[in-house]
């Protein structure tokens, strides 16, 4: 009998081969759209091919059909953050709920990636789905915190933006392994 886990020296390689065009495809779009200043993304799929590259001329979002959606389920979407910020809300929600294993977003000085813990199919616990939910309500419960301070002139606007920036950021950064994601940045 044989083990469903051991695959043929023909299964690794062909596995090896599409990890590898998937990686070549992700690097050379990201080299493209780094420096951009309007948002770009792509989606690479699990077999490695570019699935689509597309740009809505709009600084800071790019809109997708329910046929891209569709597409996403175990590909990784890559886009730029012409402003250098981490995820917003919108980000980890099409992440969670389109099946995405991974979302990238690159800026001038790195990147940022969020990877999905889990295979589609595995039992996930009920926080894998509450994970945008709970990410926004904290950025918007911080947020409340800082337009209070512009009010009361004790932050002007660009030191109070940097502050939510920062505080999304270390949010992701301590949580998302709450909620079955791995975060990263790289500078």
């Amino acid at each position: 009998m044989q083990d469903s886990n051991l695959h043929t020296d023909g299964e690794l390689i062909e596995k090896e081969k599409t990890n590898m065009r998937g990686y070549a495809n992700l690097s050379r779009i990201e080299s493209r759209i780094r420096y951009n200043p309007m948002e770009t993304a792509a989606l690479i799929g699990s077999n490695g091919d570019v699935l689509f590259d597309k740009s809505d001329g709009i600084a800071d979002a790019v809109y997708f059909t329910a046929e891209e959606t569709k597409m996403m389920v175990d590909g990784t979407l890559t886009h730029n953050h012409p402003g250098g910020t981490t995820f917003c809300k919108a980000d980890v929600d099409l992440a969670v709920s389109r099946g995405l294993r991974s979302i990238r977003a690159v800026y001038s000085g790195g990147s940022y990636e969020l990877k999905r813990q889990y295979n589609i199919g595995d039992s996930v616990p009920y926080s894998y789905f509450r994970f945008a939910e709970d990410y926004d309500s904290a950025v918007n419960k911080y947020m409340k915190g800082t337009v209070d301070k512009i009010w009361n002139d004790t932050c002007d606007a660009v030191r109070c933006n940097n502050m939510v920036a920062e505080f999304r950021r270390q949010w992701l950064k301590n949580n998302s392994s709450n909620y079955g994601w791995s975060y990263k940045e790289s500078n």
